[in-house]
């Protein structure tokens, strides 16, 4: 394997909220579950900046990105996650050889109960160096 040097934002999600009958999370037991892309399904021309804020004292706006829907992209989402679990994913690389950064969601789960509590997670996000 190659060495690479660079660096790649990372995020850490965590379910945050357990079944209160047996303390574990439910079996389609929340609504929103998290859903993530397959970066490699996805184009850069698909992704479409936003203004997330303005401010009057700034000349540019924080922009973020929107991922616009396709059909070719492939999503997977993980509705049975338990509390002791945690999803990683890479939210960009200043490696252009690596695919665009992993888009995410929350998503309603068809499966999960009608009286299912909406999901809570824990995001943490970090950087990791390569080099």
């Amino acid at each position: 394997m190659a060495r690479r040097s660079g660096r790649a934002p990372v995020a850490a999600f965590q379910p945050a909220n357990a079944d209160a009958t047996d303390g574990s999370w439910a079996a389609h037991g929340s609504r929103g579950a998290l859903a993530v892309t397959d970066a490699r399904t996805v184009g850069l021309d698909e992704y479409m900046s936003v203004p997330i804020h303005e401010r009057p004292d700034e000349p540019q706006p924080f922009v973020g990105l929107n991922l616009m829907y396709d059909p070719k992209q492939r999503w997977y989402y993980f509705p049975d996650m338990q509390p002791d679990e945690a999803l990683l994913f890479r939210l960009w690389d200043t490696d252009p050889s690596v695919p665009f950064p992993v888009a995410y969601s929350a998503i309603d789960d068809p499966t999960s109960r009608p009286d299912a509590a909406p999901r809570a997670s824990v995001e943490a996000r970090t950087v990791a160096f390569f080099g």
